[in-house]
């Protein structure tokens, strides 16, 4: 049996490979250490992603974003799990910016620090070029926070609008008007 863990990455080997075998979809199993935690309301609202920093993440279009959304606005932070190559450049985005105080790179987080940081976030955001599955937009969900997500492959399948919001891959307007539209209109 060949198995994957979406229909979009089922639909890219094919294309791939040309293989007329059959390929079945088993999607990801969540660890049962992901379960609901109501939102608790804070004085700061709290964004989290988290990834590897490779270009394909798109972390760049959304500390941009974020910068041009909440520039004036202390009390919305963006805390950003993950580690890698790119890390430098966001890192200067952030400096050149003068945004340190609003946008945290947090490093890679144990399992459990990455539960932690789920409950504490208000809405999980990640800007994602493609996706084989999105197992952290359903971490977050399962913790029980809407998120702000691409139309990337993966996290398309078995969406519901009642999720959060989709927006179009690299489009730093939907995804600034997404983060306004979050911060201003959840019921924590």
């Amino acid at each position: 049996k060949f198995m994957c863990v979406s229909q979009s990455l089922k639909s890219s080997i094919v294309k791939l490979t040309n293989t007329t075998k059959p390929i079945d979809v088993l999607p990801n199993i969540i660890d049962s250490k992901f379960r609901y935690k109501p939102c608790v309301e804070k004085a700061d609202f709290i964004f989290f992603s988290a990834g590897n920093f490779v270009k394909g993440k798109a972390f760049d279009v959304l500390i941009k974003a974020f910068i041009k959304a909440f520039s004036n606005e202390e009390n919305v932070k963006l805390l950003i799990a993950g580690d890698g190559p790119e890390k430098p450049s966001f890192q200067k985005l952030i400096t050149n910016n003068s945004r340190e105080d609003q946008i945290k790179l947090l490093g890679r987080l144990d399992r459990d620090t990455m539960i932690k940081n789920y409950e504490l976030c208000d809405c999980f955001v990640l800007a994602s070029r493609r996706e084989t599955f999105g197992i952290v937009y359903r971490e977050a969900m399962a913790i029980g926070r809407p998120v702000i997500s691409t139309r990337n492959g993966g996290i398309e399948e078995g969406w519901e609008d009642n999720y959060g919001l989709l927006t179009q891959i690299d489009h730093i307007g939907q995804l600034i008007r997404a983060l306004r539209d979050m911060r201003d209109n959840i019921n924590c």
